[in-house]
């Protein structure tokens, strides 16, 4: 803060608890720690118990009045477990630890004052020490983070189970992830009151897009001018540092009207209060209680925060973690000491003589800094038995065990050097380091390319490069960069890339196939009126994510999609056929010349067991050539159409030639009822003739005895059609034209096939077995 201006840290300081300021009755006593990653390395035989020393470390300063003084509460800031299932082990012993720590017979004077069913998960009815079957003497809260977040069947997580035992309360899990509303917890102890929001972690790329889209709402308690103003409290498990364009959460996305800020997920600890002028609040980093990694950040000591807040103002400080397993780490530049490269043996003799030092330095360091506390540790650094204490008296001098250190040796081996396995080279200090298979690391000088480095060995190249970026290689990273070359509709990239780090990272099965259903359900859902709500119901942001739209102006987009449907020309939709009673007549070749000719539209024919082919064939210049006698000049000329098939019906092929005969063929496949399309002179005769001839009983045909007369082209093409289909067909005559309108257009159909080449019309016809003329 010294870069700040005179009154920015005027204000700053106008917002900390100054040194005896503030009455206890008053003041909230927060111990805060993040990222205690209980179970990691548990299989490890010498580090698997360094998560819960230091967590149980954690709970020991809270609950010894004489070492922080009176703690009201805990507040851990995400990760509490490494793994998104804990073993049984680890599950066990943070119970343990819990119970041990945090039950007992001492009042609380925090009083909670907001609705448990906006604050808690589903099934717990209030805060725990609330619980009349429950004795809490200090209360825990906390939030999920990247590692123990809710997955898999029911959407749970292990801290769900520890609520609902009663021994942590569970806050900050947000419904919809696209949709952020953060309730507080409201608290009050005296005239101090307290709003303590919590953001469970969320995908930092799919966070950053629902800030964007201002879908994050922090809803703030309304203040009370008799009382004392609330004061606002944030906590989240996001990315603070910037490791790509939205992977991250800007400080400048959050409200102005927060006062204070614990930021986890970093392991870095930067536990200070740092003021945001431009906001207007302070960020506290603690870090993490325990190195998951060997890194320049891990290095650092690690504290918790002991938090005071009274009457709108904080003072923070930090305490050292005794526990911790000590950390160091150094550079060698082989270059430097002017080695010959083809020397392996004084080489590695001069990686060995700068690892014994740093081990001896870090012993060094340990032992100043934990000569005079006047904490022990309980367990043994190593898992043997310790020695119980019997003797209170001991002398503060006499110092504690001191664990092995995690040691990190980064090489530059650039100028000719060669390397060597670095877990072979670790065996020699196996008993000196708690991480023998990792303690030296090689890396090249980044140099600017030529032809030298271009021509050497691959292998001696990439090596170094690739170890150092396997502690930072992300699962979602590699399956993206093969998917991007991909073309995927109904799996997105960036879903199907956070499915595949759900499986692998937090070990759960089903998310594959749980996305692939979820995907595959909100196509079909978008797809189901032939497209048209593809990308007007769900949008994607740039990542490829699931993103809200706005959806006020839906109905008059629809309207005007309507609108422009209404517009388009009537001939792009096949009509519907009539019946041959309403069917407008055809007008003759002479007036329909100057005419254009419409081919009608044939909608495709579904699938079924036997394909079936209709073919409507017409020749214009053949147009039968009616009397004009009785015609409406209104009516319209149309093309005759075919119907779509919608339901298994029997069909039936009549093909009609020059010379009056009729080859008909049944067929059993799908169809409806189509008709020819005859002239209104022929109708009406036709229904004339019906009404004078008494009604006939109906027979059943028969086949034709003898031979088949001779068939013209048409006949012949037409069983050829009917044989393409694959069906048996048997013949028979049909009946002959009725009517003298019947017998007009016979007369035509014979007079012009005696000229040029006949013309057919195939056309089917339903189940029902009407008479044509």
């Amino acid at each position: 803060m010294d870069d700040l201006s005179p009154d920015m840290l005027e204000q700053s300081n106008a917002s900390q608890l100054s040194q005896g300021e503030g009455e206890e009755q008053d003041t909230f006593s927060i111990l805060v720690a993040t990222d205690n990653h209980l179970g990691y390395l548990e299989k490890d035989p010498v580090r698997g118990d360094d998560s819960f020393r230091a967590f149980e470390e954690i709970l020991k300063l809270a609950a010894e009045s004489e070492a922080s003084g009176t703690v009201d509460m805990i507040l851990l800031g995400g990760d509490l477990f490494h793994e998104n299932k804990p073993s049984r082990k680890t599950l066990y012993n943070t119970t343990k630890l819990l119970k041990q720590y945090c039950l007992g017979d001492k009042p609380i004077s925090l009083e909670f004052l907001s609705d448990p069913n906006d604050n808690f998960p589903e099934g717990i009815e209030n805060v725990n020490y609330m619980d009349a079957n429950l004795n809490i003497a200090i209360p825990v809260f906390s939030i999920h983070g990247n590692h123990d977040d809710p997955a898999g069947d029911g959407n749970l997580c292990a801290l769900d189970q520890l609520a609902m035992n009663g021994l942590v309360n569970y806050f900050g899990r947000s419904q919809e992830v696209d949709n952020v509303v953060v309730k507080p917890i409201l608290l009050q102890k005296g005239a101090s009151r307290l709003a303590l929001f919590g953001i469970g972690n969320i995908r930092d790329e799919r966070l950053h897009q629902t800030f964007l889209r201002r879908n994050v709402k922090l809803m703030r308690p309304e203040e009370d001018h008799e009382e004392e103003p609330w004061y606002n409290m944030l906590v989240l498990h996001q990315n603070r540092v910037m490791h790509g364009p939205k992977s991250y959460i800007p400080e400048a996305f959050l409200d102005d009207f927060i006062n204070l800020v614990i930021w986890g997920h970093e392991h870095e600890c930067l536990i200070d209060p740092v003021y945001n002028p431009q906001q207007g609040f302070h960020v506290s980093q603690p870090g993490s209680s325990v190195a998951t990694s060997l890194s320049e950040g891990e290095s650092k000591e690690k504290h918790v925060a002991l938090l005071k807040i009274c009457r709108g103002k904080f003072k923070l400080d930090k305490i050292r973690l005794a526990s911790v397993r000590p950390f160091i780490m150094g550079d060698l530049v082989l270059a430097d000491h002017q080695l010959d490269p083809t020397n392996q043996q004084k080489v590695n003799s001069l990686i060995s003589r700068k690892v014994r030092e740093l081990v001896e330095e870090a012993k060094a360091d340990w032992l100043d800094k934990n000569k005079n506390s006047a904490r022990k540790r309980r367990m043994d650094p190593e898992g043997e038995s310790d020695e119980e204490d019997t003797d209170q008296d001991q002398s503060d001098d006499q110092p504690a065990q001191i664990p092995k250190p995690l040691v990190r040796l980064k090489v530059e081996y650039s100028g000719g050097y060669e390397i060597f396995n670095p877990q072979r080279f670790g065996q020699e200090f196996v008993d000196t380091v708690a991480n023998p298979r990792d303690i030296v690391q090689f890396y090249r000088r980044k140099t600017a390319f030529n032809k030298t480095i271009a021509a050497k060995s691959k292998a001696e190249i990439d090596h170094v490069e690739l170890t150092e970026k396997l502690d930072t290689l992300k699962v979602e990273n590699l399956v993206q960069k093969y998917l991007s070359a991909q073309n995927l509709s109904i799996l997105p990239e960036m879903q199907l890339a956070d499915a595949v780090r759900i499986y692998v990272e937090k070990d759960e099965k089903d998310a594959i196939n749980k996305e692939k259903d979820l995907q595959a359900e909100k196509y079909a859902r978008d797809h189901s009126n032939g497209g048209l709500l593809d990308h007007k119901r769900t949008g994607r942001d740039d990542d490829g994510n699931d993103m809200d739209v706005d959806h006020t102006n839906d109905k008059d987009e629809e309207s005007m999609a309507s609108e422009s449907e209404a517009k388009k020309p009537k001939d792009k939709a096949a009509p519907r056929a009539r019946s041959p009673r309403n069917q407008p007549t055809f007008r003759t070749a002479e007036n329909n010349a100057n005419r254009p000719v419409r081919k009608a539209a044939i909608p495709p024919v579904p699938r079924t067991t036997t394909r079936t082919r209709t073919v409507v064939a017409e020749d214009s210049h053949e147009e039968d050539e009616l009397d004009d006698q009785g015609r409406d000049d209104n009516d319209d000329y149309q093309e005759p159409v075919q119907t779509r098939s919608r339901s298994p019906r029997k069909q039936t092929y009549v093909v009609l030639d020059s010379e009056d005969e009729a080859s008909v063929a049944n067929d059993q496949i799908g169809g409806e009822d189509d008709e020819f399309l005859v002239s209104k002179t022929e109708t009406r005769a036709k229904s004339k003739a019906r009404a004078n001839s008494p009604p006939k009983p109906k027979v059943a045909p028969k086949p034709r005895a003898t031979a088949a007369p001779k068939k013209t082209a048409a006949a012949v093409a037409a069983a050829a059609i009917v044989q393409d289909q694959g069906t048996s067909a048997s013949t028979r005559a049909a009946p002959a034209p009725k009517g003298r309108a019947g017998a007009q257009n016979a007369s035509q159909i014979s007079s012009q096939g005696s000229s040029q080449a006949p013309s057919r019309l195939v056309a089917s016809i339903g189940s029902r077995k009407k008479k044509l003329f």
